[in-house]
């Protein structure tokens, strides 16, 4: 919610859940943030879209490959994390408005989450924006030597019981503010 909106919110039964914010800019180089040991990084193919649910789902607590299809659909390159034969990680990119939204984001740890976030910046050529939790500290940190500051934080609400967590993956990067 935008502040403005924050009470007709609270008014129907949502609660305040944490903070969201918005990085954007024109992506700027930088070296590379390694992968944490282990890990390799590769483009998502066809083949790897029922793991990326269930990767999803656990990070988020929830179902969305309708969501997932749509994003993966645009054409953009997405990327995967794998540490051992096993999926850790994922960054899918979508063009939005003037530049290339990238999320989810989807990481065991920030670590992973910046790495992925650096590989995907790579790809871009111009604007990029990332909506993130405020929580993940060090990644917003990271983004702003990429050209990406923050320009915007908004409220994220919750309306019933809070998602079921299964997974060690968790959702560093939102597809939108909208979606989470």
């Amino acid at each position: 919610a935008t502040q403005a909106g924050l009470k007709l919110y609270q008014d129907c039964g949502f609660v305040v859940s944490g903070s969201i914010v918005q990085c954007q800019g024109t992506v700027a180089s930088g070296p590379a943030s390694p992968s944490p040991r282990g890990v390799q990084l590769r483009d998502a193919g066809l083949a790897d879209r029922a793991a990326l649910f269930a990767l999803d789902a656990a990070a988020v607590g929830a179902r969305r490959p309708e969501l997932l299809d749509a994003v993966l659909e645009t054409g953009l390159p997405s990327l995967l994390a794998e540490r051992q034969g096993r999926l850790v990680g994922a960054a899918l990119l979508r063009p939005a408005g003037r530049g290339v939204t990238v999320g989810p984001l989807l990481a065991e740890s920030e670590d992973l989450a910046i790495a992925l976030a650096d590989a995907a910046l790579d790809r871009i050529d111009g604007l990029a924006r990332l909506d993130l939790p405020a929580s993940a500290t060090r990644l917003v940190a990271h983004l702003e030597t990429r050209g990406l500051p923050v320009v915007d934080r908004v409220t994220a609400m919750l309306r019933g019981p809070v998602p079921a967590i299964s997974g060690p993956a968790r959702r560093f990067g939102l597809v939108s503010q909208a979606f989470g």
